[in-house]
């Protein structure tokens, strides 16, 4: 069996060491974004920031196959199957949208980190075929509890929400104020792993 990593929060900066031409679209201030227009030529793109506009619809991305990050934060946003062809994205935001299914995401093995929180998303089947996902963000989604556990299982680093979830369920009567004890919560964890619990 792998190894979960528990970890406090991890800065995306941090992990994806982001680097390259950037494009960074993001709140405006001017009558927001809602549809993704003329950026096919912008091939050798490696960044692109579109977080906080009224985004409902991702297309003319397709061509962009050089790209390593997107934020597509805060927007509205109902599907994603478009991003298929962005087999070189390491970094994908998608947090508070209204995508209740991940799809279109199986052929961007490439993906080490994925934000989906903020979604009513209840299932994620689809995140498999993700050999190199290592950071999975799932706040405030409708995700089940069994789920989660089954995500527990990989080597996947689930952020401070939903492994508290995981502890906390399983001991009513434990508490601990892990914003300032992080380390104490961790060790915690990673003894109800050893023994089982």
């Amino acid at each position: 069996m792998r190894k979960l990593i528990f970890d406090e929060i991890v800065e995306e900066d941090s992990i994806l060491q982001k680097k390259g031409p950037v494009l960074d679209l993001c709140l405006l201030g001017v009558p927001d974004i809602s549809e993704i227009k003329r950026l096919e030529d912008l091939t050798e793109l490696k960044r692109l920031d579109l977080f906080g506009n009224e985004i409902v619809k991702i297309n003319g991305l397709e061509k962009l196959i050089n790209l390593e990050y997107l934020d597509l934060g805060h927007n509205e946003i109902t599907e994603i199957n478009e991003l298929g062809n962005l087999v070189n994205l390491r970094g994908l935001n998608l947090r508070n949208n209204k995508i209740s299914e991940i799809s279109g995401l199986e052929s961007i093995i490439n993906l080490i980190y994925l934000d989906i929180s903020e979604n009513p998303i209840s299932e994620i089947e689809e995140i498999g075929n993700l050999v190199n996902l290592k950071h999975l963000i799932i706040d405030d989604t409708e995700i089940e509890e069994d789920l989660i556990y089954q995500i527990a299982q990989e080597n996947i680093t689930l952020m401070w929400d939903h492994q508290m979830r995981i502890v906390l369920n399983q001991f009513p009567n434990f508490t601990l104020n892990y914003h300032k004890f992080p380390d104490y919560a961790q060790a915690f964890v990673e003894y109800c792993q050893r023994k089982k619990l």
